[in-house]
Formats: structure tokens, sequence, C-alpha cells
């Protein structure tokens, strides 16, 4: 009776390490990303399985034009605890895909994206500074209704 109740146990206390990641998120990557092709956004799910929490900067600019046209595979990102840059991608018309991100720590800049004609940031809480510029065809930041906290600068 003791080892049933002893492996009862320990299997609680094995579930609450490995389910607490799924609860909580899972911190997943400790340094800067950067991202300059469609490619390796696509591809992001399978590199980082569960990964919520970026522990660094994330930057989004294409290296050929027209090359990022979205951003959907990083929809389990809610947390970058550096700077999130999305900037020179010409052909990216919406930011769908970050819909869950509720927090970027540092500065979030969002600029030189012609095609951008929406920011569908739902879910973003707090940003560190935000910044949103030279973006042609973006006409008004109806994305950004749960944004409660620039703890820093607001340029537009």
């Amino acid at each position: 009776m003791k080892s049933k109740t002893l492996a009862t146990f320990l299997l609680c206390i094995l579930f609450l390490f490995v389910g607490s990641s799924f609860l909580f998120g899972q911190d997943c990557i400790d340094d800067d990303k950067f991202y300059f092709s469609q490619n390796h956004i696509n591809n992001f799910p399978s590199s980082y399985p569960g990964c919520s929490i970026i522990n660094g900067n994330l930057l989004i600019s294409e290296a050929n034009l027209g090359n990022i046209t979205n951003l959907d595979s990083l929809n389990q990102i809610t947390t970058i605890k550096g700077d999130l840059i999305i900037n020179d991608n010409r052909k990216l018309n919406s930011l769908a895909g970050l819909e869950n991100l509720e927090t970027v720590e540092g500065t979030l800049v969002i600029g030189i994206s012609d095609s951008l004609k929406t920011v569908t940031l739902s879910s973003l809480k707090s940003v560190g500074n935000l910044i949103i510029g030279y973006n042609k065809t973006l006409k008004n930041l109806n994305g950004l209704q749960s944004l409660k906290h620039v703890l820093g600068d607001l340029e537009i």
C-alpha cells in the first residue's frame, strides 16, 4: 500500500513539473531571434513546440522583397521579454498570428510595411515603448483595443 501511495505522489509531482510549462507558458528562446523569410516564420512551431515566451528580442524583416506575407505560425507567442521589431516587410498586410501576444517588455516597432492594413494585436496589454510609422496603408489602430500600458515612449 505504501508503494502505491508513493508512486501516486511521485506521479503527481512529475505532473506538476511537466504540466506547469503548459499552464504557465514555456520559456523557450533565451537569445535574440531574427526572421528574414516566410520559411523561418513557418518553421517556428516545429522548431519551438509549445514556446510562448521569448527571453530576448524578435526581429521580423524580409531579406528579399515581398518574402514575408504572414505571421500565422507565431500564434503561440504570448510574451517577448525584449524588443519586437517588425520592420521593412513590403507584402505583410496583417499582424494576424500575433493575436495571442500579451506583453512586449521592450520596444514594439511596426514600420515600413507598405501593405499593412491592420494591427491585429488584440491581446496586447503592455509594452515598454511603442513606435508605429511609415506604414502607407495603415489607416487605424483598432487592433490595439486591449493595450492598457505603454511604460515609456509612444510614437505614431
